[in-house]
C-alpha cells in the first residue's frame, strides 16, 4: 500500500531534479520492494506449513476413525473405495484453506497500513473519510 505513494516520491524527486532526495527516494523504494518480497515469502511459507499440519492432522484423525470401526464395517466396504473416499474428501475439504488465510492476511495488512498512510498523510481528512464511509459499510 505504501508503494505507490513511495514510487510517486521518486518520480517527483527525478522531475524536480533533486539528486540528493533522489538518492534517498530509491533506498526508500528499494527497501520497500525488498520488505514486501521478505513478507511474501514469509507468508507462502507459513501458510503452506500450516495446510500440510491441517491436513495430516485430519487425516489421521480420520484414519482412527476408520480404524475404530468394528469387522462388521469392512465386510461391506472395499478397501480402495475407503482410501479414495479419505483422499479425495479431505483434499475437497482443505483445499480453499491456504486461498483464505492468504486473502485475510492481505486484507489485514492493507488495512493497516492503508490506514497508517492515510493518518500520516492527513489525519483530518482521515476522519472525515471514515465519517462519511461508516454509515455506507453499515
Amino acid at each position: 500500500v505504501y508503494l505507490p505513494k513511495a514510487q510517486g516520491d521518486l518520480i517527483n524527486s527525478l522531475v524536480v531534479e533533486d539528486a540528493e532526495s533522489f538518492d534517498r527516494d530509491v533506498v526508500v523504494f528499494g527497501s520497500l520492494i525488498v520488505g514486501v518480497i521478505v513478507f511474501s515469502a514469509i507468508t507462502s511459507t507459513s501458510v503452506t506449513i500450516m495446510y500440510t499440519q491441517l491436513y495430516t492432522n485430519a487425516a489421521q484423525t480420520l484414519f482412527a476413525a476408520l480404524m475404530s470401526q468394528d469387522i462388521a464395517f469392512y465386510d461391506n466396504a472395499m478397501t480402495g473405495q475407503l482410501t479414495s473416499r479419505l483422499t479425495n474428501d479431505l483434499s475437497q475439504a482443505t483445499f480453499p484453506i491456504p486461498t483464505m488465510v492468504n486473502s485475510l492476511l492481505a486484507n489485514t495488512v492493507m488495512l493497516v497500513v492503508g490506514t497508517f498512510v492515510c493518518v500520516t498523510t492527513s489525519w483530518r481528512l482521515t476522519l472525515l473519510s471514515f465519517t462519511f464511509l461508516s454509515p455506507v459499510a453499515y
